[in-house]
């Protein structure tokens, strides 16, 4: 169960693993010169607000835009390793198919790979450690670690994120979380 506190949730720059549309997983891909700026362009809205800590991977990808983004006002960036990008084992760097759909849905088994169980567990495990060390914290990760916030919790309205889209999620009624798009550079 995810702690009910407000957050904000920024994907990583663009890489050219992205543009290839090939699975990084915890590959350590980084970004490109696109993803640079869009971390750039982000940054100026990030600076407007009321951010209580960066949290992120510690892969080179999310390290990066938060370092980008980071306002002055904020001492120093939290590496959060549950905050890391799932491990596809094997099949890190290939392109989705029918076998990554096998996979999130549990009927598929790849060496070396954590099960989407496993992964949504230690996804909410990291978001729940930020929300008890920060108010407003923005997380900076991975699009697979939103897509577990997904399966986890109830979001409305449903977002398929970019790179270095900005989210606001906030508890809800009930079981709900609300999303807004603060900011996406696409």
């Amino acid at each position: 169960m995810l702690t009910r506190k407000s957050f904000y949730f920024l994907r990583h720059g663009q890489t050219d693993w992205n543009v290839a549309k090939r699975i990084q997983g915890q590959t350590d891909i980084p970004l490109n010169e696109h993803g640079r700026q869009q971390a750039l362009n982000v940054s100026r809205v990030i600076a407007q607000l009321d951010i209580g800590g960066i949290y992120t991977s510690q892969l080179s990808r999310a390290l990066e835009t938060a370092e980008i983004v980071k306002p002055n006002t904020i001492a120093a960036l939290s590496v959060v390793d549950d905050l890391k990008e799932v491990t596809i084992g094997e099949r890190d760097g290939q392109q989705s198919g029918l076998w990554y759909q096998q996979w999130k849905a549990g009927e598929a088994i790849i060496p070396g790979a954590e099960t989407r169980a496993e992964f949504r567990t230690r996804v909410i495990a990291g978001v729940n450690k930020v929300l008890k060390q920060a108010e407003n914290p923005l997380i900076v990760s991975h699009g697979g670690v939103y897509g577990a916030l997904t399966e986890s919790i109830i979001l409305t309205p449903e977002v398929s994120i970019t790179n270095c889209m900005l989210l606001h999620v906030t508890p809800g009624i009930d079981d709900q979380w609300l999303v807004d798009v603060v900011f996406s550079t696409d």
